[in-house]
């Protein structure tokens, strides 16, 4: 199925960049007027050379196996927070039960990656705070900062990183 509102023009920008329409960036274009979405449609345009132009299967199984890497990132800092592997199984089958974020591998858009790169971000803090290697404090905030140019409310965890660190 065809996605459609911003996915489907997301999809369009990069079969328009694959044809060598650069129009998407001039006045009224869709990434003149939304340019928080300029990394997505890189990220789309890439994927047109490996899976062809209308690759909406090929995204939808990256988020498969995106989703598949949010719930091990989960159960690592569970298990990393409270030392006891027993925590990190609770929370690996409590995410896994969470149905909603399953239905977000349907929707080509870059909630699943982000939330995957945000939860890696996090679990390179948690590390971190526990054993104060600077590794993970700069691969935390390196991973934290970019988080954002795949999604944008991904921010959020980037300015929590921060201010944990600095509070």
């Amino acid at each position: 199925m065809m996605p459609g509102s911003d996915q489907y023009y997301i999809f369009d920008c990069a079969a328009r960049l694959a044809e060598n329409d650069y129009s998407i960036f001039e006045a009224g274009g869709y990434l003149e007027r939304y340019p928080f979405q300029t990394f997505l449609v890189l990220i789309v345009y890439c994927f047109q050379f490996i899976f062809g132009k209308h690759h909406y299967l090929a995204f939808q199984c990256m988020n498969a196996l995106f989703l598949s890497g949010i719930f091990m990132l989960f159960k690592k800092i569970s298990e990393e927070i409270h030392s006891n592997k027993i925590n990190g199984d609770v929370t690996y089958i409590t995410i896994a039960l969470f149905f909603p974020l399953s239905l977000y591998v349907g929707f080509c858009y870059g909630s699943i990656p982000g939330l995957f790169f945000s939860a890696l971000g996090i679990l390179c803090g948690v590390k971190y705070l526990n054993t104060f290697e600077n590794k993970y404090a700069f691969l935390s905030a390196s991973i934290l900062a970019i988080c954002p140019y795949i999604k944008n409310s991904c921010l959020v965890f980037f300015i929590a990183y921060i201010l944990i660190l600095f509070v």
